[in-house]
């Protein structure tokens, strides 16, 4: 071996004394280092393939994770019933739903039933732990790829799903006029007022006086019919006799439907005093149009025998007190009826030989004169006329929908819309002086617009924060503690002078608060329950609320002060007076409920307070201190609005009376109503049957 290496040694030297023995060396070197690279590059190669083939794995098994995770969330979506969809928990009683690569087979059950890619592997389990009114579902999925030469590769990823019990409401539902009555006899009725905003009835709705309805995108809806400018029919409240003849009893009897009857004894071709009915409270607007006026006159006589009877002489209309000029509307041929007779005279067409306005009809001296006359045999006989009541039905037009210069947007109605005594239409048309650019017939039945908020008041009562459960948690709040829990105590919201600040805080975070400055400044935040009522009641007091809330109220609420949507005025000039529209209620809504649902006498009144003033307005309206109101309110039972108050934001009440009156509240557009509070929306989810759900952020 050593010879060996010797002779090679001397062989290696003798090539590199001469330029073929350094090529050959520098060859073999260049072949080597040629060679160690070359299986460098494969080596890298091959590596890079792994990576590359690795995250390109790695991606797909996170879009299938990602498809496991957007399957679950659109079971519960589609559930019938979000807390019971049809999600498995992923345990061993409860395997996780498995959706296969297609190479391995498929999962009929899934839509897709496999992937190309890989499989996906989702579960999700509902937690009902929550300390407030939301279960969540926690969703968890894996997506895996096999990987030539490489493991299989997976990605996981959650996300939850929050189910809150809700009343199936939104913003439409709550940005309008709504009475949920739909009795035939507990119409909406507009009363002498202009609304500018939606307004719907599960039953009829009434423009009468010259009510008016305006904008361009105002939507009305009834269940049944609209009508505009129905007939008015009134009794007289007083009565006068003059002239000569037989004289009339009991004068008084004929003003109203009874027992009792007018009358008088007439003999032989002899006529009766005239008996003038008048005073029959009308209030009509002075610019009405008066289309007709028809009389009604309940009567019967002793006998009506070929000999012996009772004939009209005289049935007059009273102008200003006087007959002049008026059509006798007598029928002289027509024998009384021995029981009661209901006899009519003129029509909704019959205007009796004058003409009429609103102020005519509203004069206490407007009527009607009635005489009769008599026949009998023999020169001492006598019939008796007998009128039990005696009615004046008014047809006039004053009241309109839009105009044709400017309809609203929509009417939707389940029959139509009728002016006066005229034919109805469905759907609406300009002949009922009904102008909008679209007009429906919707049934009742088919309009879901047609229904009323539900407010879930036992959750609230024992949830509300705070409330009758959950008291002030901060200290020197300056209430008692039967605060929001005394029933026989009227609560004041705002006394002056006496200002308070209950907070109810939770695990450092604040839920709920309601405070006053006792001077002009309200703070109010989350759902607060009385249960007993609440006042905003002192007369004409100026109250600016800052912050988004619930007032609930087992009972009713009042308002006589003028609540204002935030703002900094101390003045009537400088409150919301100035501008009733402008309120935002994104940043500031106060949310007035009454769980009250008496009818009659009304549960909720919303007016001017009875304290008495000088002066014009804004400072003084018509005699009263002002009041009025930025916000919502919501009532199960009757809500009155009257006298001058001045009102902007949603109505939504068993039933609204707006009372005509001398003076009429007045009624403002208002901001749609977007984000609801709580109080508004939330159910029980433990006992909802409708749901709000919130998906949160990926993780993964």
């Amino acid at each position: 071996m050593k010879v060996f290496l010797r002779t090679c040694g001397r062989s290696v030297l003798r090539r590199a004394g001469d330029e073929r023995g350094i090529a050959l060396v520098t060859a073999v070197i260049v072949s080597a280092g040629l060679i160690s690279i070359a299986g460098s590059i494969i080596y890298f190669t091959t590596q890079a393939s792994h990576t590359s083939s690795r995250q390109n794995a790695d991606a797909q098994a996170y879009a299938l994770a990602e498809a496991g995770i957007n399957t679950a969330i659109a079971k519960i979506y589609g559930a019938e019933d979000p807390r019971t969809a049809p999600l498995h928990a992923g345990t061993t009683q409860d395997p996780a739903t498995v959706v296969p690569d297609c190479s391995s087979g498929v999962n009929a059950d899934e839509t897709p039933d496999c992937y190309s890619t890989g499989s996906v592997t989702y579960s999700g389990t509902l937690d009902k732990t929550d300390t407030g009114n939301t279960w969540y579902w926690n969703i968890s999925s894996t997506g895996a790829v096999s990987v030539p030469g490489v493991s299989t590769v997976k990605r996981t990823l959650t996300r939850s799903v929050g189910v809150t019990g809700n009343n199936g409401t939104n913003g439409n539902s709550w940005t309008r006029f709504y009475q949920n009555d739909d009795s035939p006899s507990s119409c909406l009725t507009l009363d002498g007022v202009t609304v500018p905003t939606n307004f719907s009835s599960r039953g009829c709705i009434t423009l009468e006086n010259g009510a008016q309805v305006t904008g361009s995108t105002t939507n009305m809806q009834a269940g049944t019919t609209i009508y505009i400018d129905p007939p008015e029919t009134n009794n007289p409240t007083s009565y006068s006799t003059s002239g000569s003849g037989a004289s009339w009893t009991s004068g008084n009897y004929a003003e109203t439907s009874d027992s009792h009857y007018a009358t008088a004894s007439i003999s032989n071709a002899q006529t009766t005093y005239n008996l003038s009915l008048t005073d029959f409270g009308w209030n009509l607007p002075s610019t009405a149009t008066i289309s007709g006026i028809s009389v009604a006159i309940v009567e019967k006589a002793s006998s009506n025998s070929s000999t012996t009877y009772v004939v009209d002489n005289q049935v007059q209309l009273l102008k200003a007190g006087s007959t002049s000029g008026i059509t006798n509307k007598a029928n002289t041929s027509t024998k009384w009826g021995t029981s009661d007779t209901t006899q009519t005279y003129g029509s909704s067409t019959d205007l009796w030989g004058k003409t009429w306005t609103g102020s005519d009809i509203d004069a206490s001296n407007f009527g009607v004169q009635i005489q009769a006359k008599g026949a009998c045999s023999g020169s001492s006989c006598h019939v008796t006329a007998y009128v039990n009541a005696v009615t004046i039905t008014v047809y006039y037009q004053a009241s309109s929908i839009g105009s044709s210069g400017s309809p609203i947007g929509e009417t939707d109605t389940g029959n139509g819309c009728q002016l006066n005594s005229n034919t109805a239409h469905s759907p609406c048309s300009s002949t009922d002086h009904v102008w909008a650019t679209t007009n429906n017939t919707v049934s009742e039945a088919d309009n879901t617009n047609l229904s009323m908020p539900t407010i879930d008041w036992t959750y609230w009562y024992n949830n509300a924060m705070p409330g009758p459960k959950q008291f002030c948690t901060n200290s020197n709040n300056g209430t008692n503690s039967k605060f929001f829990n005394n029933p026989s105590v009227n609560g004041e919201v705002a006394p002056p002078n006496s200002p308070y600040d209950c907070e109810v805080w939770k695990n450092g975070v604040l839920q709920g608060e309601l405070k006053w400055d006792g001077s002009h400044t309200l703070t109010v935040y989350g759902n607060i329950f009385f249960n007993g009522n609440f006042r905003f009641d002192q007369d004409g007091e100026i109250v600016h609320y800052f912050g988004r809330a619930n007032i609930m109220s087992s009972e009713d609420d009042e308002i006589d002060a003028l609540v204002c949507a935030g703002g900094t005025g101390t003045t009537y000039a400088t409150s919301c007076l100035s501008n009733m529209s402008s309120w935002n209620p994104s940043q500031n809504m106060l949310v007035l409920m009454s769980e009250c649902s008496t009818k009659a006498p009304p549960c909720n009144e919303y007016d001017q307070g009875g304290t008495h003033c000088s002066g014009s307005k804004p400072n003084c309206w018509d005699g009263y201190l002002p009041g009025g109101f930025q916000g919502i309110l919501y009532s199960k039972g009757t809500c009155l609005i009257h006298q001058e108050f001045q009102d902007s934001g949603p109505v939504i009440c068993e039933d609204i009376d707006v009372a005509h009156e001398t003076y009429n509240p007045t009624f403002f557009s208002f901001p749609s109503i977007g984000n609801l509070t709580d109080g508004m929306s939330f159910s029980d989810t433990n006992t909802a049957t409708d749901f709000t759900l919130n998906v949160s952020a990926q993780q993964g």
